[in-house]
Formats: C-alpha cells, structure tokens, sequence
C-alpha cells in the first residue's frame, strides 16, 4: 500500500483524537499542491504557552545598545573594529546623540561641520547618519595614515593637517589624554568582545552531518509563523 493512505488514515485517527480534547480546535486536514496529506491543528492560544528558546548574544555595552545595529552594519562596511567604534563614541559623547561640544563638534561621534559635510551626511543628530559619517572618517584617516592608530586617533581629535603638520601626535594636552583614552577603551571593548564571542562559540550547538536516506521520508511537522501545526507526508 502507499504511504498517503496509511497517512491519511492516521490523520482522520488523530483529527477524531484532537476533536475531542478540550481547549482545542477541530483538526482540519487537507491535501498540498503536490498531493501530500496535511494534518493542522489550530491551537486555542489561550490553552497554550508560547516559548522561545534564548539565544547567547554577543555581550554589547549597554549605553550603545540603541544604537547597536548602526555600530555594526557600519564598522562592517568600512572594515573597522567594532570596539575602536564604541570607543570612539564613548569618549567624544558618551553615547549621547544630541550633543554638541564648545568647539561646534555634534552628535554620536563629534563630528564637525566641515567634516560631517566631506563625508556626506546632512543631519548629524541622526545617529544613523552621524554614525556612518564618523566609521567612513575613521576609514579615511586610518588610509591617510597607513593604520597607525595614535595618528589616526590624533587626526580624528586635532584634524590630519596638524597630525602632518606636527609629524606625529601633536603636543596639546587634549590631543594626548583623547589618544590615550581611546585606546585604552579600544583594548577594553575588544578583550570584552572576544571573550564574549568566545562563549558564544562553547555554548552553539555542534550540528553534525546527517547522513543520506535513501527510504521513504517520514511523517514530517512543523509550526508555522501562526503558531498552526502542520504534520504532513511531504518533504
């Protein structure tokens, strides 16, 4: 016999099952567009408790969590670390979008008119735009000086001109105590992030390869995004 008729028989046993259960629906069954019989149960959700398995995230400071998704997308697109891009904004505005410094610097990352305007954005106080503007600044700075980080972070504070200019991190006190901050919170948030990506690596399931079947599949179910549960023949 076919393995539809002995699903079909089962389906029509379990639907008298389930009809009978309180809290529940009648089960419906139905067959696909490609011939396969379908149970579905359609679950009266207040007799049922939704849960959804926790997933380890990647540890993330929590005054940068607004922003988090910009943070990432952005250090992805022009190649930085993401913990030199929290560092960055921590020390320039604490992870404030709306302020602005004595000098005119505005926004997440400080940028200034002048630069926000060469690097394409419009409206600084838009965390997304400012955000973008300052990773693709850093960008420029870190090609300007050949990745060497006390300059890159000494062009980002005193400008690239004065960093030439001085051949080196100029000897203003600002200059010096931002360069050092920034790295020391560069080298914080990146130890954070690797131990956190470690964890995260320890606890993910191993999937192991399954091997090939040639037999007949078996009875399949599944949930569907409504919370209905399908059990089917099909593949």
């Amino acid at each position: 016999m076919k393995l539809d008729f002995w699903v079909k028989m089962f389906l029509c046993g379990a639907g008298m099952v389930h009809a009978c259960s309180r809290g529940m629906a009648s089960i419906q069954t139905y067959q696909d567009e490609k011939g396969n019989w379908v149970l579905v149960s359609r679950p009266n959700p207040s007799a049922i408790r939704r849960s959804v398995p926790s997933e380890p995230s990647q540890w993330f400071p929590i005054k940068a969590l607004p922003f988090r998704d910009e943070i990432d997308k952005n250090a992805k697109q022009w190649d930085l670390p993401i913990s030199l891009v929290l560092a960055v904004i921590e020390v320039e505005s604490n992870f404030n979008p709306k302020v602005v410094s004595r000098k005119g610097a505005k926004g997440l990352m400080q940028l200034m008119d002048e630069t926000a305007k060469d690097m394409g954005v419009r409206n600084v106080f838009d965390p997304r735009e400012n955000i973008w503007g300052g990773c693709k600044y850093l960008r420029y700075l870190i090609d300007r000086f050949d990745g060497k980080t006390d300059l890159v972070l000494a062009g980002y504070n005193a400008g690239p001109g004065t960093v030439e200019r001085y051949r080196g991190i100029p000897p203003f006190k600002e200059t010096i105590h931002y360069v050092r901050s920034v790295k020391e919170k560069h080298e914080g948030y990146s130890k954070l992030l690797d131990e956190s990506s470690y964890r995260m690596a320890k606890v993910q399931p191993q999937v192991q390869p399954q091997p090939e079947r040639r037999a007949r599949a078996p009875l399949r179910a599944f949930v569907d995004e409504h919370g209905v549960i399908h059990l089917t023949s099909g593949r």
